[in-house]
């Protein structure tokens, strides 16, 4: 990869490119989940994302208000699940791309994505 444009690829890890593909990411999962509880003949499990700028929360409408926030903080993404457990996520250039790390590990967004809504999306299955 000698010819590798590491200055563009930085320039797309940074905090605010990858917030916003993240973003981009939770509107897609959404969409997804919304249909597969209304195929399970659940559609009162609907899940909505509220923009409010530097965060953004997906809540679910459905009995008790409960949500996930994602925030842009000064250099990472921080993430508050329904469990209130908080993860913090820093966008890295590594030699495979962009990642986020967590905790030590190298995530794409999509891993970052099922850590901090998979239960909350599937809690209706327990």
């Amino acid at each position: 990869m000698q010819d590798f444009n590491w200055v563009a690829a930085q320039a797309r890890c940074f905090p605010e490119a990858i917030f916003e593909q993240l973003k981009a990411s939770v509107g897609r999962d959404v969409d997804e989940i919304n249909k597969f509880w209304v195929e399970q003949k659940r559609p009162e499990y609907k899940f909505e994302i509220t923009d409010l700028g530097d965060r953004f929360q997906v809540v679910l409408t459905y009995g008790a208000a409960r949500s996930v926030e994602f925030k842009l903080a000064d250099r990472t993404v921080e993430i508050k699940t329904t469990d209130r457990k908080k993860i913090e996520a820093v966008p890295s250039l590594t030699e495979d791309g962009c990642k986020l790390t967590v905790e030590g590990k190298d995530l794409e967004i999509w891993q970052l994505c099922r850590m901090a809504l998979g239960k909350f999306f599937f809690a209706g299955l327990q």
